[in-house]
């Protein structure tokens, strides 16, 4: 862009180019302009002391530094006034309101000022005859709306940190405050308890979240927090929401003020809509969250491979010293797998705790078997290839007569794995 030397013409073409930077700067993080007219001596004030920067090296630093940091804005009510101090200077003062973009995830509003001092320089290097000597930006914050979110210089900083973890102890606290108010003012109690509720998952279905809030027109309020575009979104998943990580954090917190018997019933209906969806190892994670001990040998007995084979334990270690002698007897097979996991993963202090019960509830040939299909399965010594043997020889298995008890069942089963096992108990041979 070339400035005309006409004096009539220099005001307006500098007012356009000063306008050009400014946009560029707010709407598209574009600081080239910016950049190429500083003077070596430029100054620049923000709307803070630690922002007062002096000198082209530092204050090019601050801009590079903070690019990538600026919100995209639109503008409303521009004005713009123009003053020539001298044939050498020009003043240009832009005032607007601007606001963050639709899709931003903090509505943001502000009254911004900015005011750029121009010396007329032939040899600067924009190539224009003009270079900036001083910025100042300042905002007026009378004009922000009690009903608005943040001002920017809050909202800024917060939207930085909204889908960051971790965070400063310290500014975590003080963006808890600024949501708290916010969200208590939009949100009934019983939304914003289902909100906390809500906080136990990672991502959620509209239908997961009315599993477990069933007392909540779930659809209605995720339609407004849709709208309030900084508590959650839609994930990649289609049809599927997540909390934003700090607002979760926060939320959970609430959530763990709750009673634990209030606590455990929530994470207990979220356990039983998984199992419903036949997704054992989330079933399974929430009902051990939950210390439902019944409910996680029960999601066991009917996904023990899928939930041995996941990534990480989810059952507790601990599951069987809750569960009554007579429910274990129904349930060897689950008690079996979950022995055998523990063998494997060297947890020998319990297992070894478990087995010596096991053994005493199973007497006579009952316990010989029992012991004799341990020792088989371990033979593996490894814990996928164990299931996969098991799970093959119970395929095969299925076809068996109804009624037989889990010996029976597992004895056909360890005859099919262990010719050696006729040997040992020739009366129970089974054809094959």
């Amino acid at each position: 862009m070339h400035i005309d030397n006409n004096p009539i013409n220099e005001e307006s073409e500098l007012l356009s180019y000063t306008l050009r930077i400014y946009h560029d700067f707010y709407t598209k993080n574009d600081i080239t302009l910016l950049l190429a007219s500083l003077s070596s001596d430029v100054s620049w004030c923000g709307s803070g002391p630690q922002m007062m920067k002096t000198g082209r090296t530092e204050v090019m630093r601050f801009f590079v530094s903070t690019k990538d940091k600026m919100i995209p804005f639109t503008f409303h009510n521009e004005s713009t006034v123009v003053h020539r101090l001298s044939p050498h200077f020009i003043n240009i003062t832009i005032a607007s309101d601007i606001q963050t973009l639709p899709s931003t995830l903090l509505l943001l509003k502000e009254h911004l000022k900015c005011d750029v001092l121009y010396r007329k320089n032939p040899d600067c290097a924009n190539g224009i005859g003009w270079e900036i000597v001083h910025i100042n930006n300042s905002v007026s914050y009378d004009k922000l709306k009690p009903d608005e979110i943040f001002a920017i210089t809050e909202g800024i900083w917060a939207y930085q940190h909204l889908t960051k973890t971790p965070v400063p102890s310290e500014d975590k606290l003080a963006f808890f405050h600024l949501i708290s108010g916010k969200l208590t003012s939009t949100l009934s109690p019983q939304e914003l308890h289902c909100l906390s509720i809500l906080s136990i998952f990672d991502e959620f279905t509209t239908q997961g979240a009315a599993a477990v809030c069933i007392h909540t027109d779930i659809y209605a309020l995720l339609k407004k927090l849709i709208h309030q575009e900084f508590i959650l979104h839609h994930t990649k998943t289609p049809s599927t929401y997540a909390l934003y990580p700090l607002i979760r954090e926060f939320l959970h917190e609430k959530f763990s003020l709750l009673p634990k018997e209030e606590q455990s019933h929530y994470l207990t209906r979220a356990a039983q809509y998984f199992l419903s969806l036949q997704q054992y190892t989330k079933a399974m994670s929430y009902a051990n969250r939950a210390g439902n001990y019944s409910l996680c040998l029960r999601i066991f007995s009917r996904g023990a491979d899928s939930i041995l084979l996941s990534s990480s334990r989810t059952y507790p270690m601990d599951l069987l010293d809750h569960i009554p002698s007579s429910v274990l007897r129904k349930h060897m097979q689950p008690v079996l797998y979950i022995l055998l996991d523990l063998y494997f993963t060297k947890a020998h202090s319990i297992y070894q705790k478990i087995y010596n019960r096991i053994d005493s509830l199973l007497t006579g040939k009952d316990g010989d078997i029992f012991r004799e299909l341990l020792k088989t399965y371990t033979s593996f010594n490894h814990l996928p290839s164990m299931i996969t043997h098991m799970k093959n020889a119970e395929a095969i298995m299925n076809h068996t007569p109804p009624g037989r008890n889990f010996m029976h069942h597992h004895l056909a089963i360890y005859a099919l794995l262990s010719p050696c096992f006729i040997t040992l108990f020739p009366e129970n041979s089974v054809k094959r």
